[in-house]
């Protein structure tokens, strides 16, 4: 992974174990990093933090050299004024 983090990916499905998720792991301590959209129901629910990522520029998918790693792309933020829809 392009910021060197030490983590396992899981996808989780359904809907409702992804939503478990942060609460487990805020009862038992463990650390997560979660991808998810503000504002969201989490930042009521569960205690934790944002981690600030460079902004989204398009070089950063393209081109590894522009970020923190210059060996590997993604490294930055997702592009903001995004739409998402159901």
């Amino acid at each position: 992974m392009s910021l060197d983090l030490n983590v396992e990916i899981r996808r989780l499905t359904p809907a409702e174990a992804l939503w478990r998720k942060p609460i487990e792991a805020q009862r038992d301590s463990i650390p997560i990093i979660m991808n998810n959209w503000i504002p969201n129901w989490t930042d009521a629910r569960v205690e934790g933090e944002f981690i600030q990522l460079p902004n989204y520029v398009p070089d950063c998918v393209s081109e590894p050299a522009w970020g923190m790693n210059k060996l590997l792309p993604y490294d930055c933020s997702y592009p903001t004024g995004a739409w998402i829809k159901k």
